[in-house]
């Protein structure tokens, strides 16, 4: 197999573990070292352990959570996924400023994430996605 196709079967995985709510599955394709870049602050979060407690506050928040991969693209290591996020925000969405309580506002966010992939494994995600939309679609900025 090539490392792009391993690249793009293990970026694949990663979503459909994240689909199927199974965090352990997803940690199993995690490195030792696996960072997760915040593209935002600069700040980055490090090891399994971290990455799939910041990727859990979506499971906790939206226990209906679909993720369905729209397009994925690799060369070699690198690899770039296009996913949708659909759900309904009935549990408690776990934020750095503080808890905020389940809406019941349905949710429909884009997202795109960079991947770094050795050896059959994340080394790098790095998720873009449009924080302001999600929270207009939950009506978090107090305009609905």
């Amino acid at each position: 197999m090539s490392e792009t196709q391993q690249t793009l079967d293990v970026m694949r995985a990663v979503f459909a573990g994240f689909h199927a709510h199974d965090l352990a599955a997803v940690r199993g394709l995690l490195a030792d070292d696996v960072a997760m870049p915040d593209p935002n602050t600069g700040a980055a979060l490090h090891g399994p352990d971290a990455l799939i407690a910041a990727v859990s506050v979506m499971l906790d928040a939206f226990p209906d959570l679909h993720v369905s991969v729209t397009n994925a693209f690799a060369d070699g290591e690198r690899g770039v996924v296009e996913v949708m996020r659909t759900g309904t925000h009935t549990g408690p969405l776990r934020l750095p400023s503080g808890e905020v309580p389940a809406t019941g506002r349905k949710l429909h966010l884009g997202e795109a994430v960079v991947f770094v992939v050795r050896g059959g494994k994340v080394v790098s995600f790095t998720p873009y996605t449009d924080q302001l939309a999600g929270m207009m679609q939950l009506e978090l900025l107090g305009g609905g």
